[in-house]
């Protein structure tokens, strides 16, 4: 597997995973609600964000196969991290994650380098981000169809 920064043209690919993962998410598909959210994953709007010096993005590529997706906005919330469905649990998103975490700066007293990272996580990937470390910052949220958990990981010191 190789972990490498996104490029343009990455984006109908990575915009084919989120799509594909997207009913998982969402209560409704077809509802209004989720409409600004789908729209989020057009490839179009794909390729703004990796144009946009404010997402930072990786992606696992297997066997020539687009397989992972992690974004990270503003060096501080995880604005997407997801992994194909025949890909799931085998490590690949840990290995997104750290990849980020390698490209990060340390916080110091002079730096503004984040002292943690947010993510809105679904509900079903509660223990996966617990067991990165993220904690809830508040209760269960519904926003354009979809429904997450704030929380919040802290560099360890």
């Amino acid at each position: 597997m190789q972990l490498r920064t996104a490029t343009l043209d990455d984006a109908d690919a990575i915009s084919a995973l989120l799509r594909a993962l997207a009913p998982r998410l969402l209560d409704d598909p077809d509802s209004e609600a989720a409409r600004p959210f789908l729209q989020s994953l057009a490839a179009e709007a794909v390729r703004e964000r990796l144009a946009c010096p404010r997402h930072a993005t990786w992606v696992a590529v297997d066997a020539s196969v687009l397989c992972g997706v992690l974004v990270l906005r503003d060096g501080r919330h995880l604005y997407h991290l997801f992994v194909r469905a025949d890909r799931q649990r085998r490590g690949i998103a840990h290995a997104l994650w750290a990849a980020m975490l390698a490209h990060l700066p340390c916080p110091s007293a002079e730096s503004d380098a984040p002292e943690g990272i947010t993510v809105n996580a679904a509900p079903a990937a509660l223990r996966f981000y617990q067991g990165l470390g993220f904690l809830a910052t508040d209760a269960l949220q519904y926003r354009q169809g979809t429904r997450f958990v704030p929380m919040r990981w802290r560099r360890p010191r």
